[in-house]
């Protein structure tokens, strides 16, 4: 009895190491592995972004792509405010939160677990630890922290007024989505997706 006991054990030993690994979480480093490198995005399939004017690089002449008020998945939330309403430091904040919505339709990555990097015309960097750093957006201090949410980078631009939300991720065919919303008063959007093909 107690031979059979000792066989059926072993036996559940190897059956639990050779059990498929679906139930398993991709490592982290995977992951960045996977959303590193240079991507084109999808505008068919990215019907919420739409051409806002020159890159937030400045002189550069390659079209950005903004997300829009009222894009797939329904209304804006609270009225927008005027731009005649606002203060010159309001101004200041949402035409720096305005620019940070747009993004290339060509864009690099290079991520690791520990730190995740953008180049669109300019150059986002930041360490993936959830912990605030300073960012300078046309003059406007923001606060700017990444972290790893199970499979997603998520970024948070924020400054007195608002708020925007950045979720970086890669689906089973191997395209890298964006989705991105916007938070504050009189400046609520729906969540926007962008999906972006590799180039390279």
């Amino acid at each position: 009895m107690r031979i059979a006991k000792q066989i059926a054990a072993a036996g559940a030993i190897v059956a639990a190491a050779t059990m498929p690994a679906a139930g398993q979480k991709t490592p982290v480093a995977d992951i960045a592995k996977q959303m590193s490198g240079t991507w084109t995005i999808n505008l068919s399939l990215s019907p919420a972004f739409s051409p806002g004017g020159r890159s937030r690089g400045g002189g550069a002449r390659t079209p950005a792509l903004r997300f829009q008020r009222g894009g797939r998945g329904g209304g804006g939330g609270n009225t927008p405010t005027s731009n005649a309403d606002l203060t010159p430091a309001e101004l200041a904040e949402r035409t720096a939160m305005m620019k940070m919505r747009q993004i290339a339709p060509k864009i690099t990555i290079a991520a690791t677990a520990e730190t995740f990097s953008l180049q669109d015309g300019r150059t986002e960097a930041c360490t993936v630890n959830g912990k605030n750093e300073k960012l300078t957006v046309d003059d406007v201090q923001m606060e700017f922290k990444c972290r790893w949410d199970k499979d997603k980078l998520r970024q948070e631009f924020a400054t007195i007024r608002s708020k925007l939300i950045r979720e970086w991720g890669v689906d089973a065919s191997g395209h890298l989505l964006l989705k991105a919303k916007l938070e504050g008063i009189g400046q609520n959007t729906p969540e926007a997706t962008a999906v972006f093909d590799r180039s390279e």
